[in-house]
């Protein structure tokens, strides 16, 4: 097969001539060879905006960023760029007005992407004229993560009523998410903390699993257990960053910025008034990468079987927590810690 049609992630064979174009190398295509026609799409690195920023580390790399819209330049009807925020940084996210949507049921980008939404997108770490961006490969890779609201109850003062049990005695989500289904390692997990009004979807009927969780989304969320009424503040969730910092749970920097596991457990382990720990993170092969300031929280978390290992040696204290993994912590503490 030569000069068809290719999907993301088949291997093929480009013949060309070396050529350049704003600065960068580019192949100017003559032909295209399909050599292997399995599908084995790269996955994206996740990357903090500062990590994107940093283009002799990372440029080139296929990536997933994620931060508060702060402007949108348009050119006509259609998104020219975009300047994303954690609240420290800010980085580009380029779009080329002749990039689609690879699944057509995708939402209409310009009706969520505006100032304030909380969005992620995937693309190439890329230099152009302008300094270092985000080059969007694909609109349908540029997705809400939230508008307002990181993914709470609206009213934390009213319950929500458990379903009753299936037959299999096992809880079912009362309001399905079209992405978390029984068998999913975090089934119970987002059950439960849906249930309990700690968390809700995103958009479009999505509880977005293995999107990421910021830091205010994580204060807001804990406020809310605590009962506090974390809405009609100056932002959704300076109510929350005001609480976090009285009672000492965090600093309140940074709120648009990944949480780590070793902040999530960190945060989770003040809350409970810091209990003692006793044991060592020694069986973790990465237990060097742990901060100080939060290897107790660490041990107590892995004691009480709070965080476990991303596999069964290693921890990965530096990785950004998944909304999914952030609702199974809250479960195991909410079951377990007293």
């Amino acid at each position: 097969i030569s000069d068809g049609t290719f999907k993301v992630g088949q291997k093929v064979r480009v013949t060309g001539s070396w050529d350049k174009y704003q600065g960068d190398t580019e192949l100017r295509c003559i032909s295209i060879e399909l050599i292997d026609s399995a599908v084995n799409p790269l996955s994206p690195e996740e990357l903090t905006l500062a990590g994107a920023g940093d283009y002799d580390e990372n440029g080139g790399l296929l990536a997933k960023v994620s931060g508060t819209v702060k402007s949108v330049t348009r050119e006509g009807d259609a998104i020219g760029s975009v300047i994303l925020t954690d609240g420290t940084n800010d980085f580009r996210l380029l779009f080329n007005n002749y990039i689609g949507y690879s699944d057509e049921s995708s939402a209409d980008i310009t009706t969520f992407v505006k100032e304030g939404a909380e969005i992620s997108a995937v693309g190439v770490v890329y230099m152009d004229n302008d300094g270092v961006c985000l080059r969007i490969r694909d609109l349908s890779e540029v997705e809400l993560v939230s508008a307002e609201d990181p993914g709470g109850p609206d009213d934390p003062g009213v319950p929500i009523v458990p379903p009753k049990p299936g037959d299999d005695d096992k809880p079912e989500l009362s309001e399905p998410f079209t992405d978390v289904k029984p068998g999913d390692w975090f089934y119970d997990a987002v059950v439960y903390v849906y249930n309990e009004g700690m968390m809700d979807g995103v958009a479009g009927g999505l509880f977005d699993p293995n999107g990421s969780m910021t830091r205010a989304m994580f204060w807001t969320v804990l406020a809310r257990i605590d009962g506090v009424d974390t809405g009609g503040g100056e932002t959704w969730y300076s109510k929350a960053q005001a609480w976090a910092m009285e009672e000492g749970v965090s600093d309140g920097t940074s709120p648009h910025s990944l949480i780590t596991r070793e902040q999530l457990a960190t945060m989770l382990w003040r809350y409970f008034g810091e209990p003692e720990a006793d044991g060592s993170l020694g069986g973790f092969s990465d237990a060097d990468e742990v901060s100080d300031w939060a290897y107790d929280a660490l041990v107590w978390a892995v004691e009480n079987g709070i965080v476990t290992g991303i596999t069964d040696t290693t921890l990965v204290p530096q990785g950004s927590a998944t909304r999914a993994q952030a609702a199974t912590m809250f479960m195991r503490c909410m079951k377990t810690v007293k």
